[in-house]
């Protein structure tokens, strides 16, 4: 009869292990037996993978997979993939316009963008943002920092320089950001500073005006020779 206890306790406490080895590809943080979890079906596959698309991001899931519950929901809401996509004005009056010149706050700020990121709707924070929930997760991005080795990155590593501990600063991200940083992509275009944007509209009407001269020069050259 003890062993029988002891093999039940054993099988528990394996379980326990297997479930906090488990990932959630929404937040990329660890699941844990507190967490309130759900596993997903055909068609809940099938939602996330098709919100993943509209997001214009890497994440697939398949059924029988395990997400946070919380994640989903935030993932799958048409309401959060408009507003991902959308290409945010932030205001700019009495606003530095580079990063480096804002004090950085881990509590309020992205990690990997340096924007606010504490706005809230109701009582709720946005879906965009998360907080970092497990150690591990700096150890990942100083991993990434180092596969990049660009601009953003040493930002980024910067950042991470001034903290032992992501998890135990509360540090918060958008899940945007963090999706472009691991993707070696490169910060969305919504939470770019002012100067950056106002220089990638400047860049695409210089090429639009460049097209445009070197048609009408195509054409008036066409009109000669038919003369």
């Amino acid at each position: 009869m003890p062993s029988r206890i002891v093999m039940r306790i054993v099988q528990i406490r394996w379980k326990e292990t297997c479930l906090k080895e488990e990932k959630c590809v929404i937040c990329q943080n660890s699941i844990s037996h507190e967490d309130t979890v759900v596993v997903l079906g055909e068609k809940g596959s099938q939602s996330v993978n098709k919100a993943s698309k509209s997001r214009q991001d890497n994440v697939f899931t398949s059924a029988g997979q395990k997400l946070h519950q919380n994640c989903r929901k935030s993932y799958t809401n048409p309401k959060y993939i408009a507003l991902a996509n959308k290409d945010i004005k932030h205001e700019t009056s009495n606003v530095p316009t580079l990063r480096s010149k804002v004090e950085f706050d881990f509590k309020r700020h992205c990690l990997f963008c340096g924007q606010l990121a504490d706005a809230v709707i109701g009582r709720k924070r946005k879906s965009d943002v998360y907080p970092v929930r497990t150690s591990e997760f700096q150890c990942k991005i100083e991993d990434i920092c180092r596969q990049r080795e660009d601009e953003w990155a040493l930002e980024v590593r910067g950042r991470l320089a001034f903290v032992q501990d992501l998890h135990a600063a509360d540090a918060l991200y958008h899940q945007t950001c963090s999706v472009n940083f691991r993707t070696l992509k490169q910060t969305p275009l919504a939470f770019s500073p002012p100067a950056k944007k106002a220089k990638t509209q400047a860049g695409r009407k210089s090429s639009l005006s460049e097209s445009f001269l070197c048609l009408r020069q195509n054409t008036f050259s066409k009109m000669k020779m038919n003369k």
